[in-house]
């Protein structure tokens, strides 16, 4: 199932860049194709609470991602892609988490261990992206449900973002989105900012809903090595000693009529 799904994602990833463009003469926006490769890890806590949301026991877990995002923005503010990637959370033997403990299986399937989650996913997305705000929608499709904050199980099949303002600064809201997956949490509120005639940018971000306990809190800072390059690093904190850190390459590439 994994190989077929990571077999999907290429597939898909690949197939904006052969999308036959409109032509139309009214439109003055081009049209080009951008790719995020990500790949990092870091560590989260597993939680077990009582009642009253004291904690009973404390786990901490590897967690480790990787990911590819190749988008085509057409004309008309359209953009049209895929995501697609792999998630690891390696957990000890003696692993105690919220939903059970570590011989406890994963949701419809009584062969995976909840010491043993390796989740593959493809994400194709459509949205529309002006200068001023963007909104975006897509399909997911996991080999596994993803681990929540709370030590629960969540089978998220959407995910989705909306952006307010333009590149200078501008506030994004987004679920399921973060590339690598899970990197900036599940639901995730960043602020971006780029300094005007720079070739760097930056910015903050929470993200919440699993799969880190509680909020996490992180930074991001974006390099042009040149016009159409760039390197990203991006790091986030949270309580428990969670922390991540993620290294990005990105590329944008004109397409030509």
């Amino acid at each position: 199932m994994t190989g077929r799904l990571m077999f999907l994602g290429l597939v898909l990833a690949a197939m904006p860049v052969a999308v036959d463009l409109p032509g139309d003469a009214d439109t003055t926006r081009s049209a080009t194709v951008h790719t995020d490769l990500a790949a990092g890890g870091g560590q989260i806590a597993l939680v077990v609470r009582g009642c009253e949301g004291a904690v009973q026991h404390l786990d901490h877990d590897p967690h480790k991602a990787a990911g590819l995002d190749v988008g085509v923005t057409l004309p008309y503010d359209l953009v049209i892609g895929t995501r697609a990637g792999a998630i690891g959370i390696e957990h000890d033997e003696n692993s105690i988490v919220g939903w059970g403990g570590a011989a406890t299986p994963l949701p419809g399937d009584s062969t995976v261990s909840a010491r043993d989650v390796t989740n593959s996913y493809v994400n194709p997305y459509v949205g529309v992206e002006t200068s001023h705000v963007g909104a975006g929608v897509g399909v997911l499709i996991a080999s596994k449900p993803f681990l929540l904050g709370n030590g629960q199980w969540t089978e998220s099949n959407i995910s989705g973002h909306l952006r307010m303002g333009d590149e200078r600064v501008m506030c994004t809201l987004k679920w399921m989105e973060s590339v690598p997956l899970e990197s900036e949490g599940h639901l995730t509120l960043a602020f971006d900012t780029t300094p005007p005639g720079r070739r760097y940018d930056g910015g903050i971000f929470a993200g919440m809903q699993g799969p880190y306990d509680g909020v996490v809190f992180g930074l991001r800072h974006r390099i042009w090595l040149t016009p159409a390059a760039a390197m990203q690093l991006k790091a986030a904190a949270g309580s428990h000693d969670q922390y991540g850190v993620w290294l990005t390459l990105s590329g944008v590439t004109p397409i030509r009529r």
